[in-house]
């Protein structure tokens, strides 16, 4: 499928360009605002909803010492797509780094956690069109001997969850 390119009104250069992936919904950013399609064959609507950008280093231990994974949840409603790219630097062996994409659902601890991508390497990118209201995000481990840094870069609409947030959510899913 050709990819859909926004043109800013007063520049005929594209401000922003997604691949649609079959049916995917796509979200372009446009002046602030949202341009949602469903498919290739509807009209795009602007959404009234918050659209961000955002980029956060998150440093972790190594392998052997406290601190060597973390939890990094954002909240979003069901049908927003997620823009997601991480690379993590400081390791060079893809086994000793491990990544979870997933969503804990609207009631943490209720057992409705899904995994949309698992896998250990050194960087991954793409899209996830969360399936239902509720806490969304990844789960970093480094194995390696050295501390490491994540390099996190997100678009789409979503809240980030802060770390009491994140304390609260994590006890309450410990048996």
């Amino acid at each position: 499928m050709p990819a859909k390119t926004a043109v800013h009104p007063r520049d005929h250069r594209p401000a922003w360009s997604l691949l649609l992936a079959g049916a995917a919904a796509a979200c372009l950013a446009l002046a602030g605002s949202v341009v949602r399609a469903e498919d290739a064959g509807t009209r795009p609507v602007l959404s009234a909803e918050p659209y961000r950008t955002l980029s956060v280093n998150i440093p972790l231990n190594s392998g052997d010492e406290a601190g060597h994974w973390i939890e990094w949840l954002v909240r979003a409603k069901a049908g927003t797509p997620i823009l997601y790219s991480w690379s993590v630097s400081g390791v060079t062996e893809p086994e000793e780094f491990y990544s979870d994409l997933f969503g804990h659902g609207v009631e943490p601890g209720t057992g409705e956690d899904v995994s949309y991508q698992k896998f250990s390497g050194l960087f991954s990118n793409g899209a996830v069109t969360v399936p239902y209201d509720g806490l969304h995000g990844w789960y970093f481990k480094n194995d390696s001997a050295g501390a490491v840094v994540v390099h996190l870069r997100l678009s789409g609409d979503f809240e980030v969850v802060s770390a009491e947030e994140l304390a609260a959510i994590q006890a309450a899913d410990e048996p």
